[in-house]
């Protein structure tokens, strides 16, 4: 679902204790990650006064769904992993 948010032009907020989403929101800088419900909470306030940092972050997310996750993309990686399987 986060994927398919920053595929939308939404920004997210993912469960920082989760490593593989945490460390999508860090490489894409399309969300927060937060460990706590005063750091959700927070975060959503900041947001909502902050309204071009979502818009920024959304662009962000997107932008890293199109690099990373385009079919054309996901098939080549997987026909060069296969090539190099004996």
């Amino acid at each position: 679902s986060t994927l398919e948010a920053w595929g939308a032009g939404v920004p997210v907020f993912v469960n920082g204790n989760t490593d593989v989403l945490r460390t999508h929101c860090e490489a894409s800088q399309g969300g927060f990650f937060y460990r706590s419900k005063s750091e959700f909470v927070e975060m959503l306030r900041y947001l909502r006064t902050h309204k071009d940092l979502g818009q920024r972050m959304a662009q962000r997310g997107k932008a890293y769904v199109m690099e990373k996750y385009q079919w054309r993309k996901m098939t080549e990686g997987y026909i060069a992993f296969l090539k190099g399987v004996d």
